[in-house]
């Protein structure tokens, strides 16, 4: 009798698992499809305020105030779409919908489109170095381009002045990716913490000045799904931080 209670409670304990982890799937998948959901339907009017601020920004006095009121309005859309893109990105991270279109790129071409939508954006020069031979690497490049538009983003968040580095280096048969700001660093206690989901630092650092915490995250997630690794580190000389992007090449190229 003893017996037959224990199998019967052990049933019914296992039931009572299976429909709570049953109960937190649906859960998870109906956030993820609201998320989705919200974040397609904000994406075409997102466009259609980011043009038509940028047509008006093109046609005022940059020294009126409608000028100024209106570059607002493009920056702080600007930043609501790349939230948007991040957000999708996420979710189709966490399902494994996220399909890598594989090409051969060079590494100028990807570096070269990222910082010119990040220069459009923000009117800031990022000052680039690149080594001399051509580098070719098979990636899908629209999520590597969005990997390094959020570092630089995040560069910028950080960091009092506007000077930015993006400078690559050829280490056997690893390209490394560095985005360098100028910034106050980043916290010992934080610097293992600012890769997790939705961590925004207690002191104002990795995707916490306009952000949510999903930029770095994301980021370390496309990287790794690519073979690479990502990681950051405070500047030996100088104040700021250094984010290293690691990825196999290919080819290279006199």
């Amino acid at each position: 009798m003893i017996d037959c209670t224990a199998m019967a409670m052990e049933r019914i304990l296992a039931d009572i698992k299976h429909l709570q982890f049953k109960e937190e799937a649906n859960l998870q998948r109906y956030r993820a499809d609201l998320l989705r959901a919200i974040s397609h339907d904000l994406r075409t009017p997102l466009s259609g305020i980011m043009g038509s601020c940028e047509m008006l920004v093109s046609l005022l006095d940059a020294n009126s105030k409608e000028y100024a009121l209106t570059k607002d309005i493009y920056e702080d859309s600007q930043w609501l779409y790349t939230l948007v893109e991040n957000i999708l990105s996420l979710t189709k991270l966490q399902e494994g919908k996220m399909l890598l279109n594989w090409q051969f790129e060079t590494l100028d071409e990807i570096i070269g489109t990222a910082v010119t939508v990040f220069e459009r954006r923000y009117g800031i020069d990022v000052q680039v170095s690149l080594p001399q031979q051509i580098v070719i690497v098979k990636v899908d490049a629209k999520l590597i381009e969005q990997v390094i538009i959020n570092l630089l983003d995040n560069a910028k968040k950080h960091s009092e002045s506007t000077d930015i580095r993006i400078y690559a280096q050829i280490c056997d048969n690893i390209i490394d990716i560095n985005v360098e700001d100028f910034g106050k660093g980043i916290d010992d206690d934080e610097i293992n913490k600012i890769f997790d989901m939705f961590y925004t630092g207690g002191k104002k650092h990795a995707d916490a000045k306009t952000g949510i915490g999903l930029g770095l995250t994301i980021a370390k997630s496309i990287v790794e799904a690519h073979g690479g690794t990502i990681k950051a580190k405070n500047k030996t000389s100088g104040s700021g931080a250094v984010f290293t992007i690691a990825l196999p090449i290919e080819k290279i190229e006199e």
